[in-house]
């Protein structure tokens, strides 16, 4: 009751609302993420769908959104292993150069390592069945060196 209280007299006072958010914490970020999580679930289904139906351009737009989301660490791994089944089904579709791309973006929105590690490692897989060794041995040694530190 005196948090409530104080933070009337706060509002009342003139004084800016953020001062009620520093002291109580956002109100969007919890609950927030539930409703995100759920989006994200959706737009799954929607992007292998449209993996499944050939349209592929509509499949990348909407694992964008997915990716946009921009996941805290706490759900990071989620993201990572979304770009990992698109790509998976990508690769299943003989759209291996497309699953690289996914890849790419994919990397630049992960932050933790044993994420960026886990995506360097399906490049490597794809570049394997693609005959590039070269390329492969690469991406097992960036993987590696995430792995390591």
């Amino acid at each position: 009751m005196k948090i409530r209280c104080a933070m009337l007299r706060l509002m009342r006072s003139g004084l800016s609302i953020s001062i009620c958010f520093i002291i109580f914490g956002s109100p969007v970020r919890g609950s927030d993420w539930k409703e995100k999580l759920a989006y994200a679930e959706s737009q799954h289904e929607i992007t292998m769908t449209l993996i499944d139906e050939g349209k592929y351009d509509e499949a990348r737009t909407e694992l964008r959104k997915i990716i946009d989301l921009q996941f805290p660490e706490k759900y990071e791994d989620r993201l990572a292993k979304e770009i990992f089944m698109v790509c998976d089904k990508l690769r299943h579709k003989g759209k291996d150069n497309l699953a690289l791309e996914v890849l790419d973006e994919g990397l630049e929105a992960v932050r933790l390592k044993r994420n960026k590690a886990r995506l360097y490692k399906e490049k490597g897989y794809i570049y394997s069945k693609q005959g590039n060794h070269a390329m492969k041995k690469e991406m097992f040694r960036k993987a590696a060196e995430l792995e390591l530190k």
